[in-house]
């Protein structure tokens, strides 16, 4: 399977978990079915989850005691672009129409002859399954983080999402060609963390600051 298609199948999963994340909200319930998440994903706009994908690639990156952890989702999203709103993966953003289970016409929504498991499948079959895990990881520690959640919900300002995002990576990749961010560096990427990490926690789900 060529690069891109891996791109896309990845980026799909991440969509799918970020949904899930919304139906468990709305439905404040462990058992979330098919039709919850169809529900759930129409909620959200292309910024909304481009945003969530750039946090679930930084966190993917984020080691022990401040070390960046090799290797991570920007093995495959190498493409992200300084747009006004945030980052942007650009090759997703182009061709987010050509993920296998979920397509992108004015809302998202899940294909009708495709599932879950199609996807998963489609992702081990390709060797994959190291990835996986590292989006159900980062995505459970951005949900999770001692009372400092990102506010991820589709029901929240995105311009909170906005403003966390505008970090290190953003501001360096205003001089750069393309305004493409640097995300294949350890200096830069920890930087970047520790900038997020400052940002979060003026952000917690229920918006008080941190003590």
């Amino acid at each position: 399977m060529c690069q891109l298609t891996q791109k896309l199948a990845l980026s799909n999963y991440i969509i799918d978990k970020w949904a899930e994340m919304q139906a468990r909200k709305d439905q404040s319930s462990d058992v979330i079915s098919m039709e919850d998440k169809k529900i759930a994903i129409q909620k959200f706009s292309t910024t909304h989850f481009m945003k969530l994908l750039y946090f679930t690639c930084l966190e993917s990156a984020r080691g022990e005691n401040g070390t960046i952890k090799s290797p991570n989702l920007f093995k495959y999203f190498n493409d992200f672009r300084a747009y006004g709103n945030g980052p942007v993966e650009q090759t997703i953003y182009d061709h987010k129409e050509q993920m296998p289970t979920i397509s992108k016409n004015e809302k998202f929504q899940y294909k009708l002859d495709k599932t879950e498991q199609d996807l998963v499948d489609y992702i081990i079959k390709d060797g994959l399954i190291d990835y996986k895990k590292m989006i159900d990881d980062s995505i459970t520690a951005l949900t999770n983080d001692n009372g400092k959640s990102i506010p991820f919900a589709a029901d929240d300002d995105i311009e909170k999402l906005v403003w966390i995002s505008h970090g290190e990576l953003w501001n360096i990749a205003q001089f750069a060609e393309g305004k493409k961010l640097i995300v294949d560096e350890d200096y830069f990427l920890k930087k970047e963390l520790e900038e997020f990490d400052k940002r979060k926690k003026y952000l917690m789900i229920n918006y008080k600051p941190a003590i």
